[in-house]
């Protein structure tokens, strides 16, 4: 719609249209803006994972395209991405765009993802993503193997 176009090349970087795009800065979850769906805060168990990362976060956006949202993280406008269920082909582009940048893309319990199948995803630039898994997700970790396995058949 807007004539942009983002494409990526492995070791070649990223490209907004041909703007080259800036490897990913870090940042502190107090001092960041993250994408999550508000949906997912009104669910009971997800709301118990979600709560304390937004509550502690400047603030939360949701964009309603996972796709857009990776590449908002990229880009460096988001500086995290999380939502509990993705199919590959939502994450797959975004994942080589995020990682030509420096960022990182794990499902919630910090696992690589795999694009064969659905999962939790948590995409950030490196410090923010260990902050919040060690922070925050880790602390779920029992709850998110429960969920995992409930909803991909896997942990």
């Amino acid at each position: 719609m807007k004539d942009v176009l983002y494409h990526a090349k492995v070791g070649q970087g990223v490209f907004e249209n041909t703007h080259k795009l800036e490897m990913i800065q870090n940042t502190e979850l107090k001092r960041s803006i993250i994408g999550i769906n508000p949906n997912w805060l009104t669910k009971p168990i997800l709301s118990d994972i979600f709560s304390s990362i937004v509550n502690e976060a400047r603030s939360a956006r949701a964009y309603g395209s996972a796709a857009l949202e990776i590449i908002s993280v990229a880009k460096g406008q988001l500086a995290a991405y999380l939502t509990p269920r993705l199919q590959p082909w939502d994450f797959a582009g975004g994942l080589l765009i995020l990682n030509e940048v420096g960022g990182i893309g794990t499902n919630l319990l910090g696992d690589k993802l795999d694009f064969n199948q659905p999962n939790s995803i948590l995409i950030a630039n490196p410090s923010l993503h260990r902050e919040i898994l060690n922070h925050h997700l880790n602390q779920q970790r029992d709850t998110l193997i429960t969920l995992h396995e409930k909803r991909f058949g896997k942990r």
